[in-house]
């Protein structure tokens, strides 16, 4: 079974269910991935100090209208909707 990822285990019950942990149940979200363990507000701010020379402007929480409770997908939403942000 070498190189099956652990979800497959999981759901060829190798795994049980109670072993098997996803980052929304450490978020208490929906649906996470690993970037929304650092807290939205810290992404942000890492996300503007990585591309600064790319973004026209930094990207503000406010500005980060989606209701996805995954911080990339708001983030990935709001570039596509507004490409005059990015250089």
């Amino acid at each position: 079974m070498r190189g099956v990822p652990d979800y497959a285990l999981f759901k060829e019950r190798l795994l049980k269910k109670a072993n098997v942990h996803t980052f929304a149940d450490f978020t208490g979200t929906p649906e996470s991935d690993i970037e929304d363990l650092f807290g939205h507000d810290f992404y942000v701010e890492v996300v503007n100090a990585e591309f600064l020379a790319q973004l026209a402007t930094p990207i503000e929480m406010g500005k980060l209208v989606s209701k996805s409770p995954r911080i990339l997908e708001r983030i990935e939403l709001f570039l596509g909707k507004k490409p005059h942000e990015v250089r």
